[in-house]
């Protein structure tokens, strides 16, 4: 009477585990691509094959998102500057900040822990984010 129950609480563990590893490896790509863009910051192309190819298989169906920010920083960290294009230079004197985000779908693999419990917990997408600031 107990094993079936301790059996539903392990399985559920190895999905949760699951979710954190795939988590974890998206942050990796994500500061990868983050690393690339300091170096490169007006080619989004290249940051984003950077990430994708950080990424493991089990993972390629991620969908990244980038966003590029120019002009002088809100004062008491009030926000962002205005959105700018991604591809092109900021104008000299303006700070350049970009956010870069990668999610994928989950998909708990056990029955302990099903799609239906994953959606309803929110739990049914993993992530990766990282904002960079440079001049």
């Amino acid at each position: 009477m107990v094993a079936p129950v301790l059996v539903l609480i392990l399985m559920a563990c190895v999905d949760f585990g699951r979710a954190i590893s795939q988590s974890i490896e998206l942050a990796n790509a994500v500061r990868a691509g983050a690393q690339h863009a300091v170096t490169a910051a007006n080619a989004q192309a290249q940051i984003e094959s950077t990430i994708r190819s950080a990424l493991s298989p089990n993972l390629s169906a991620a969908t990244i998102a980038t966003a590029c920010y120019c002009g002088a920083l809100p004062s008491a960290d009030a926000g962002l500057p205005p959105v700018a294009n991604c591809d092109s230079a900021c104008p000299a004197g303006s700070a350049r900040m970009m956010t870069i985000r990668a999610t994928c779908p989950f998909r708990p693999v056990s029955f302990a822990f099903g799609q239906t419990v994953a959606t309803a917990l929110g739990f049914n997408e993993v992530s990766g984010h990282v904002t960079i600031r440079h001049q």
